[in-house]
């Protein structure tokens, strides 16, 4: 798996990076939701 990551690294890392921080984002705004409705 790790190999996986440095490949994808090498071959593309701005797209692996967006891709990371919209993943952060989504998990951010779900665990905001879930706190929201958990009220």
């Amino acid at each position: 798996m790790p190999s996986v990551i440095r490949n994808l690294n090498l071959r593309s890392e701005s797209r692996v990076g967006n891709l990371l921080a919209l993943v952060a984002g989504l998990a951010g705004v779900c665990s905001w939701l879930i706190y929201w409705f958990s009220e």
